[in-house]
C-alpha cells in the first residue's frame, strides 16, 4: 500500500510499504482522508523530538472505512465509518485498537452519516479546543476572552468560546485573517502586530479590566508576552500552540505572582495522562448539530501523492485547512478544487 511517511527533517516519502495486520482487539481500516495539521508541519520542521523515531506516519486527524474486525471487538462492524486514532492517516490502511478507537462512554466512535468524510476530521483538533476553553480556560458565559492568532484551530476556539456564551477578542497581524475570526464569530479584531496596541485595546474593551481568558494558539513567545499583559488579576492563560524546541521567553513573574494569574498548557486529549475521550462525543455532536461549522475552514483538497503541495500551502499560511484524499476519488462532488 501507498503510505506518506517522514524520514527526517524536511524529507518526506510517499513509498510502498506492507498492509498493517491487525490483531483480535483492533479493526482494520480504509483511510479515505486525513486532515494536515498544523504539528505536522512543526514535525516536517523540526523532528519530534524522538518521542517517534523516523521514519513515521505524521496523519493523525483522519477517518476510515472498517474493512475488517478482529473477534474481540464489539459495537463496530464492517462499513462503519470511524474516527482514525493514533499516527496512522497519511496510508492506505490502518489498524486501529485500544483508546485509538476513541471510546465515548465506553463505545467507539462511529460517526453518523449525517456528518461527511472531511467534517469528521475536525473530531479530534474540536475536541482539543473545547479542553483548552472550557477545562483549561474555565471559560464560562459572561467572560472576555483573548485569543491570540487567527489560523483554524483559533477558529475553532473561537467559535467554541461563542458557544460556552463568552465575548471573544482575537489578536492577528495577517488581515485576511482578521476578517475570517470576523466571519467565524469574533466580537472584536485587532491587529496583533504591536504587543502596546493589543494590551491597551484590550483594556479598553474590558473597562481597564483585561480579559478573563487568554488562549495562545501560536507557538509564540510574544504572543505569551502579550496574553500575561493583556489579563485581569486571577485569569487564566492556556498555552495551547506548541513551540519549536528550546524556544524560551522572558516573563515578568510578578505580574503572574501580584495578580494570581494561572498559566497552563493544553495539550492533546486523545492519550493517556491527557486523556478525555468523551469530549470526542462532544466535539462530534457541535459538528453535527451545526453549531461549530467546521467545513467552512477547509481552503484546500489534494489526493496522496500531491502531500507535498499541502504542506506548502498550510506552511505558508496560504490556506486554513487542507484535507488528503487516500482511497477516495477527488472530484467535483466533494467541493475539491485542488489536486
Amino acid at each position: 500500500m501507498r503510505a506518506a511517511l517522514l524520514y527526517g527533517i524536511g524529507d518526506l516519502r510517499l513509498v510502498d510499504v506492507p498492509t498493517p495486520e491487525y490483531g483480535p482487539d483492533e479493526v482494520l481500516t480504509k483511510v479515505t482522508v486525513c486532515a494536515v495539521c498544523p504539528t505536522d508541519i512543526r514535525k516536517y520542521r523540526v523532528g519530534n523530538g524522538g518521542v517517534l523515531q523516523f521514519p513515521f506516519n505524521m496523519g493523525h486527524e483522519w477517518v476510515g472505512e472498517v474493512v475488517e474486525v478482529g473477534k474481540d471487538v464489539d459495537d463496530v462492524k464492517v462499513g462503519d465509518r470511524i474516527l482514525g486514532g493514533g499516527y496512522a492517516g497519511y496510508a492506505e490502511y490502518a489498524p486501529v485498537g485500544g483508546h485509538n478507537l476513541r471510546p465515548v462512554k465506553g463505545k467507539p466512535l462511529v460517526i453518523p452519516e449525517s456528518v461527511s468524510d472531511e467534517e469528521a476530521t475536525f473530531v479530534e483538533p474540536l475536541a482539543d479546543a473545547i479542553h483548552s476553553i472550557v477545562d483549561q480556560g474555565k471559560v464560562k458565559i459572561g467572560d472576555k476572552v483573548l485569543i491570540l492568532g487567527a489560523g483554524q484551530l483559533a477558529l475553532q476556539h473561537v467559535m467554541v468560546a461563542k458557544a460556552v456564551g463568552a465575548t471573544v477578542i482575537v489578536s492577528e497581524p495577517i488581515a485576511e485573517r482578521r476578517e475570517l475570526a470576523r466571519q467565524f464569530g469574533a466580537d472584536y479584531v485587532l491587529d496583533g502586530s504591536s504587543t502596546e496596541e493589543v494590551v491597551a485595546a484590550v483594556h479598553e474593551l474590558t473597562d481597564g479590566q483585561g480579559a478573563d481568558a487568554a488562549i495562545v494558539t501560536i507557538g509564540s513567545p510574544e504572543a505569551s508576552v502579550t496574553a500575561l499583559a493583556a489579563v485581569r488579576s486571577r485569569a487564566r492563560i492556556v498555552l495551547f500552540g506548541g513551540f519549536d524546541r528550546g524556544v524560551q521567553t522572558t516573563l515578568d513573574l510578578n505580574i503572574i505572582h501580584y495578580k494570581e494569574i494561572e498559566l497552563t498548557g493544553s495539550y492533546w486529549v486523545g492519550v493517556p495522562p491527557y486523556g478525555n475521550p468523551d469530549l470526542y462525543g462532544v466535539a462530534l455532536k457541535l459538528i453535527e448539530n451545526g453549531t461549530v461549522p467546521v467545513g467552512k475552514l477547509i481552503t484546500h483538497r489534494f489526493e496522496l501523492e500531491n502531500i507535498h503541495d499541502a504542506f506548502d500551502a498550510i506552511r505558508t499560511k496560504a490556506g486554513m485547512k487542507a484535507i488528503i484524499y487516500i482511497n477516495k476519488p477527488l472530484t467535483s462532488s466533494n467541493g475539491a478544487t485542488d489536486k
